[in-house]
């Protein structure tokens, strides 16, 4: 199974050029092929879609545990909690003990407000020799659930768990950084997509996420500047041309009317971690 989707061939010292990396990828099965589609549509902030391709890749081979996984992860920062809770149950009833779908489930539990049983379930994920950077962030999500600042250590652990344990540099700050904004924690949130931005400068999402951070640490002109970033790297980015508009004082009035009529932002609001 490939560590974190890592594509063959693309490691560092590898003499292969793109012709042997796309004959590699080709032979790829059906389902890690909608593994990997899944992975670019996550890291791009689909993550309904992304779910959708997990789903397509455990129903194609039931046996690729990573997909049931980041299935539930996906689902989660798309906030269908439900989902998440019906791919994690499943999983488990239909293979038992396997130590990432104890994450998985740890990761539902938490979100339910569960913790107890989230702990249960992540103690037995962690203590497993070939743990990997899902059962850490994972655990990182379970303790910083709690709400106590006194975790915040705990949390850290558990991240630099898992940075070493993924394979590109940047992935596993991406994904803590959402576990940050998930529960709030917007300027640690930001600290990692700097940390990760720099490995992989080229996406816009992750552009568009430090934008979202910055206003709401209140620095409109910070956050302008990422969203040009982001329109830089991919034109015509409709996230970035949004949150830009939403920083105009037109945007911040017709932010406001909806919320007071609608009870809502306006934009495409598919998760909560996808708008400021």
């Amino acid at each position: 199974m490939l560590d974190w989707l890592e594509l063959p061939g693309d490691k560092k010292g590898n003499a292969g050029g793109a012709g042997e990396l796309r004959e590699e990828v080709h032979r790829l099965r059906p389902a890690e092929e909608l593994l990997l589609s899944g992975e670019r549509l996550y890291n791009d902030g689909e993550f309904s879609l992304a779910a959708r391709e997990f789903g397509r890749a455990r129903r194609h081979d039931p046996a690729l545990f990573a997909a049931w996984a980041e299935e539930v992860d996906a689902s989660l920062r798309a906030g269908d909690v439900s989902q998440a809770e019906a791919a994690a149950t499943e999983a488990m009833n239909t293979y038992g003990q396997v130590p990432i779908f104890y994450a998985a489930k740890a990761l539902v539990l938490a979100h339910l407000g569960q913790t107890q049983a989230a702990y249960q379930h992540s103690d037995i994920s962690v203590k497993h020799q070939d743990s990997s950077a899902f059962t850490w962030l994972s655990r990182a999500e379970v303790v910083l659930s709690t709400g106590s600042p006194a975790t915040m250590r705990s949390v850290d652990a558990c991240f630099e768990n898992a940075y070493q344990r993924d394979p590109t540099r940047w992935r596993a700050k991406f994904r803590a950084a959402l576990i940050l904004l998930q529960w709030g924690h917007v300027a640690e949130a930001l600290e990692r997509l700097t940390q990760a931005v720099e490995v992989n400068p080229e996406s816009p999402f992750l552009w568009k996420l430090m934008g979202d951070c910055h206003r709401r640490l209140g620095r409109e002109a910070s956050a302008r500047e990422c969203y040009e970033f982001a329109l830089a790297r991919r034109a015509g980015y409709r996230p970035a041309l949004e949150a830009l508009r939403a920083t105009t004082l037109w945007g911040r009035l017709r932010a406001q009317l909806a919320r007071l009529f609608k009870g809502k932002d306006t934009g495409d609001s598919q998760s909560a971690i996808r708008n400021p």
